[in-house]
């Protein structure tokens, strides 16, 4: 990536896609600052120097997606931030991230606005992060896996009562689980700015309608519901009255 960091020193959008695993022979960086402000990385990574590179010659970097292809997974891959990063919006999935890892990059995102985030198996501990590290934020997406260890505590959105943006979040999306019947507004009740709710869970019906879980009314007064199928997904958008 030299001759890129070299010569395009005012690219500005930059995504990288490797779906094969990165040895060490194959370890690429960027050796100077460079202007991009969108940067997509999806590629596995034996290690997180390069990553690392990246992200610290790219100090004008908004939106950061990080989203390594599945089946080449090393849950200790560790990335720490030099010093406080300009990203406003963060994709990131978690399966082959350390908890500290996590905890790094979001601490050094004071200016994040928007997350979409993918949890491992062992989702708590990650969202404890989220919710202690992310005080602006506007705008969150969260994926988790469909058998979760406390996975009413994921259904109801109980663990979401304890969050640090309640003041800031605007819309509240949860992919990938059939949990509608049980998610309860009770617990974003002090969620002062929460302008509407996604529940979706991914469309087995190849375009036809039916997969939409059941839904509780009683857990979601003071919210207008309306029911949209597309091509990823079935879902609930609760919008707050």
């Amino acid at each position: 990536m030299e001759p890129i960091s070299k010569y395009l020193t005012n690219l500005k959008d930059f995504e990288f896609y490797n779906p094969i695993y990165t040895g060490p022979s194959y370890i690429y960086h960027f050796t100077q600052p460079i202007k991009i402000k969108k940067l997509k990385l999806a590629s596995s990574l034996d290690s997180s120097t390069w990553l690392s590179s990246l992200l610290k010659n790219c100090p004008e970097l908004e939106e950061f997606n990080y989203s390594p292809p599945s089946g080449f997974i090393d849950s200790n891959l560790a990335l720490t931030f030099d010093k406080p990063a300009k990203i406003k919006k963060l994709t990131i999935d978690c399966q082959d991230l350390n908890r500290s890892t996590l905890d790094s990059i979001l601490l050094n995102c004071p200016h994040l606005k928007e997350l979409d985030i993918i949890f491992p198996n062992e989702w708590k501990p990650y969202s404890d992060i989220v919710l202690q590290r992310c005080t602006n934020l506007e705008h969150l997406t969260l994926h988790s896996r469909y058998s979760l260890p406390s996975q009413e505590e994921y259904n109801s959105l109980k663990f979401l009562s304890t969050s640090s943006f309640k003041n800031t979040l605007i819309s509240l999306t949860l992919n990938n689980l059939n949990f509608c019947c049980s998610a309860n507004s009770l617990h974003l009740k002090d969620y002062s700015n929460l302008k509407f709710v996604k529940l979706q869970i991914p469309n087995r019906g190849y375009g036809k309608w039916g997969s939409v879980a059941p839904f509780n009314e009683d857990f979601w007064s003071g919210y207008l519901r309306s029911s949209y199928l597309n091509s990823d997904y079935d879902g609930y958008k609760l919008t707050k009255l």
